[in-house]
């Protein structure tokens, strides 16, 4: 579990309570001002004071930190997480692992999200407080419910069983449904574990609509192996009946995105005139660039039409050449073909 630590921790908390600090003339924060104003139950002071705290300007520590927990016990949740990051390994104050989970959970339950990671994680592996699946599903769900995705995600993969806890197949898809509408960087990954449950990965009943909303979701949102595997599902008829023109489709987008499977299809669709109009000369291009990609069947199929000069030049040294990668990347077809393909190339002028 990644949480945050030090200023990114402040930063958080700066910006949930509004405040900015003001600085002296030279540009320091007034932390004599700052401490005073704390003590007095100015909650935004006391934050800006945990910031002078983590950039090493306040010099007495256990006064800073007893500000601040008071403050954390006025109901302030931002000076509790801050304690429960300044507390932990590396902190600017002597480390307490104990207080540290003690001061994540008041910032969970005073409603900051990173607080709830904080103590889900503490009470997961056993730091600072006896390790408990079940609160730290609990402190999980409460960050989640905050509107914080990576706690939602977090959430998700615990509960693909593990970790003490038991599998629960419903509310994964409740979790991972809005985490794949997202737009953000992890959106693919979490379409692709919606689709694995959705086709019934954990044993419970597949949904075939759901599995292929969320392939082509993740298709979408640029995830090249979600295309080909688009591309494959409906060349071989497992969304439905065979659909070459589907297929196509997918495997042009994923072989654009550099998957050399998708290429590899694509350029098999091609050779046989499956939903496109049959072009020897494009399938060899696409099985060219499945080779390049680390496709062993793309190798040995360019090999082949180089050495009968089908949709290519004729070309003997570049067949062997593509038959020796097909064979180092495991084709044992491609290895015999190195030691028999002594027939006489491209027998007919084409």
């Amino acid at each position: 579990m990644t949480v945050l630590a030090g200023s990114a921790a402040l930063a958080v908390a700066l910006l949930a309570s509004g405040a900015a600090a003001e600085p002296d003339v030279d540009g320091s924060p007034d932390v004599p001002r700052l401490e005073h104003d704390c003590e007095t139950g100015q909650e935004a002071s006391c934050i800006q004071l945990g910031a002078a705290l983590d950039r090493g300007l306040a010099a007495d520590l256990p006064r800073a930190r007893a500000l601040l927990e008071a403050s954390c016990q006025r109901g302030q949740a931002e000076s509790c997480l801050a304690l429960s990051v300044y507390l932990d390994d590396g902190g600017p104050l002597p480390p307490d692992p104990v207080a540290a989970a003690r001061f994540a959970e008041m910032g969970c339950d005073g409603g900051v999200a990173v607080a709830c990671g904080r103590f889900a994680n503490a009470v997961r592996t056993g730091k600072g407080v006896p390790a408990d699946p079940q609160r730290a599903r609990a402190a999980y769900e409460r960050g989640c419910a905050l509107g914080d995705a990576h706690l939602c995600r977090w959430l998700a993969v615990l509960l693909e069983g593990g970790a003490g806890l038991p599998p629960d197949a419903v509310r994964r898809r409740a979790l991972l449904e809005p985490l794949c509408r997202r737009e953000d960087a992890e959106a693919p990954d979490d379409c692709v574990a919606l689709a694995l449950l959705c086709q019934g990965k954990d044993g419970s009943t597949p949904d075939l609509a759901c599995a292929v909303a969320a392939w082509e979701r993740s298709c979408s949102l640029g995830r090249a192996s979600s295309c080909s595997l688009l591309g494959a599902g409906h060349a071989l008829g497992r969304f439905g009946p065979v659909d070459y023109g589907s297929a196509g489709v997918y495997f042009l987008r994923a072989c654009g995105l550099g998957d050399a499977d998708a290429c590899l299809g694509l350029g098999n669709l091609y050779a046989h005139g499956r939903g496109v109009a049959r072009d020897e000369a494009e399938a060899a291009d696409l099985f060219q660039r499945a080779c390049e990609g680390g496709s062993a069947q793309g190798c040995g199929l360019y090999a082949e039409a180089l050495f009968a000069g089908r949709g290519a030049a004729c070309d003997v040294a570049g067949a062997r050449d593509a038959w020796g990668r097909a064979c180092a990347l495991g084709l044992d077809a491609a290895c015999r073909r190195l030691t028999d393909a002594g027939a006489t190339p491209c027998p007919m002028p084409r």
